[in-house]
């Protein structure tokens, strides 16, 4: 939750500059912020919330509101709550499913080590093999 804070207010300060000169090479170009900002205003709450509890807009969701000029009094409350749900979800499902996939990890064990062999020796093999060559 602290981490959200943290995000939001860096975001919002200092690292706006650095989002204007590396967000493109992210993919967080002008056009694709500017419509997240204007979704969020559109939103409001819900999407905050949303947009935080859904992966792969985790981070765009707290860089958009804190670019936006949305206050932190509104963004900060709907932000932590998308926060809380995406960690409550994540530990409800290892709850309910920690122990088949402990149980398949286990099966799967001689499996997987004979594939990471063979992916290791043939690396190995195409990495003498051209390093000869050259």
């Amino acid at each position: 939750m602290a981490g959200t804070a943290v995000l939001f207010l860096a975001a919002r300060g200092p690292g706006r500059a650095l989002l204007t000169r590396a967000g493109p090479r992210l993919g967080l170009t002008g056009p694709r912020l500017a419509r997240a900002a204007g979704l969020l205003e559109r939103r409001g709450w819900p999407a905050l919330a949303a947009g935080r509890t859904t992966p792969g807009l985790r981070t765009v969701t707290v860089v958009a509101a804190a670019s936006s000029g949305v206050r932190a009094g509104r963004a900060l409350p709907a932000l932590v709550l998308g926060s809380s749900l995406f960690l409550q979800a994540h530990l409800l499902l290892g709850y309910a499913l920690g122990p088949a996939a402990r149980e398949l990890l286990e099966q799967a064990r001689l499996p997987v080590l004979a594939a990471a062999t063979i992916v290791l020796a043939a690396t190995a093999t195409c990495s003498c093999a051209a390093a000869g060559a050259a």
